[in-house]
């Protein structure tokens, strides 16, 4: 199984979440996930990757979330720290 620790994910129709990504051979699972429903940056997504979560951010706490591999879009390798900290 491959796994990815706090990343965020880019799906199709415009969805955005973080969490911890895994591969089970079908499909994909996002474990200890948020739906990322308001940037809250001036850099986008990139600025989320590297400095966690701001002020304005507006995480939507959700259960695990499946996924098959055509709805993948973009994977972003997250500084785990700088979330760890903001999402307390």
């Amino acid at each position: 199984m491959k796994s990815f620790k706090s990343v965020i994910v880019v799906l199709d129709k415009g969805f955005v979440y973080f969490g911890d990504l895994h591969f089970n051979g079908e499909m994909w699972e996002l474990t200890n996930a948020s739906n990322i429903r308001r940037y809250g940056t001036e850099r986008g997504l990139g600025q989320l990757s590297l400095t966690g979560p701001t002020a304005e951010t507006t995480l939507d706490k959700v259960r695990t979330v499946y996924f098959f591999q055509r709805a993948l879009q973009q994977v972003i390798e997250c500084d785990e720290e700088a979330w760890i900290e903001k999402k307390k």
